[in-house]
């Protein structure tokens, strides 16, 4: 399930600011890096296209295309509290 920046900063509670959103999905890259996860961040897309924003491949973790990385996140059953 793809979600947008706008809408995952609504969801997190915090307010959406589109300079540093990037930053933050940067960290959860990190975090998935560290615990041998397919980075999550992969599922955060600007609302429009559909697709990340360019700094996307710049996040730990996210040096396959895009949609080789989707694909991983989609199946991986191991991240905390998925359902």
């Amino acid at each position: 399930m793809l979600v947008g920046y706008e809408d995952l900063c609504r969801r997190a509670g915090v307010p959406f600011n589109r300079g540093k959103v990037g930053r933050y999905l940067c960290e959860i890259a990190e975090w998935c890096k560290k615990e041998g996860f397919p980075p999550i961040n992969a599922l955060a897309v600007v609302k429009k296209t559909k697709r990340p924003g360019r700094g996307y491949s710049k996040a730990p973790g996210c040096d396959k295309t895009w949609p080789e990385t989707l694909g991983k996140c989609l199946v991986f059953s191991k991240y905390p509290g998925k359902v």
